[in-house]
C-alpha cells in the first residue's frame, strides 16, 4: 500500500503530516505517547521498549509450503489416495486462504475438527509490533522526534 508522505511549510517550522505523525498524534492504542520521551515512543512502537508490547495479526493467506508445516503428518499418513492428492496439489500454490475462500476443501481434506484444521488456525496469529502492525514502516529516533518536536 503506497502511503502519502505531505510536507507543509510554515515559515520557519516544517511540520510533516506522515502516518507515524499521525499514528503519535492520534494514540489509537491510548500508551500514553504525550507524556512519553521521543526515545520511549520509538521504542514502544517497535516493540522493544520494557512493557515489549506486540499485536497479534491474522495472516491474510499462506504459500503452500507454509501450510505443509502446519499439517500434522499423521493425519496426511490416513488420508485416502485421492484427498492426499489433492491436498498435495496445494503445496505449489502461492496464495492460500485456508480461513477462508478454502477452508472448505481443508476441512473435507482433514475433517473439521482435526489437529491440522486446529494447527492452521493457530499458525493464523502472528505477534507483530505495533509498527508492523499499523503498517508505519521503519521507525528511527530521528522520526519520531520529528513528529513530537
Amino acid at each position: 500500500m503506497k502511503r502519502l508522505f505531505v510536507v507543509l511549510l510554515f515559515f520557519p517550522f516544517v511540520v510533516l503530516a506522515t502516518p507515524l505523525c499521525e499514528h503519535i498524534s492520534n494514540d489509537p492504542d491510548n500508551r500514553g505517547y504525550n507524556s512519553m520521551s521521543a526515545e520511549d515512543i520509538t521504542d514502544d512502537i517497535r516493540g522493544t521498549g520494557p512493557s515489549g508490547d506486540y499485536k497479534l495479526q491474522h495472516v491474510k493467506s499462506m504459500t503452500g509450503r507454509q501450510v505443509f508445516k502446519h499439517v500434522v503428518q499423521t493425519e496426511v499418513a490416513a488420508l485416502s489416495e485421492h484427498k492426499r492428492d489433492v491436498f498435495f496439489a496445494y503445496r505449489g500454490v502461492e496464495d492460500i486462504d485456508p480461513w477462508g475462500q478454502d477452508v472448505a476443501v481443508f476441512q473435507w481434506i482433514f475433517g473439521a475438527g482435526s489437529a491440522t484444521i486446529n494447527a492452521l488456525a493457530a499458525a493464523r496469529g502472528v505477534d507483530v509490533s505495533p509498527a508492523e502492525f499499523y503498517e508505519l514502516g521503519t521507525v528511527k529516533l530521528g522520526h519520531v522526534q520529528g513528529c513530537v518536536q
